[in-house]
């Protein structure tokens, strides 16, 4: 995110929260579309659904503070889960 970090503050700042929030609802749904044509087996574009959504995630970061230390906390927990069912 660091190299592009100017630019989704340009976009978020061009374009303001709420509609960049609002884009980012409907990137979302798309991914969840895609990702449910995969399950079904048709013709899916998933990578490019994943990629306008990073995109957007790193806009949302810019909106909504604190989130890459609730990130750490979340994936810590993820390792504690992955150590108990290796034991």
């Amino acid at each position: 995110m660091a190299s592009n970090k100017k630019l989704y503050k340009d976009v978020v700042n061009t374009f303001g929260h709420g509609p960049q929030v609002d884009v980012a609802v409907r990137e979302a749904s798309s991914l969840i579309g895609e990702i449910q044509k995969y399950k079904l087996m048709r013709p899916h574009n998933v990578p490019q659904a994943i990629a306008d959504m990073e995109i957007m995630c790193n806009q949302l970061r810019i909106i909504f503070l604190g989130v890459n230390d609730i990130k750490k906390e979340r994936l810590s927990r993820l390792q504690e889960l992955i150590n108990q069912k290796i034991r």
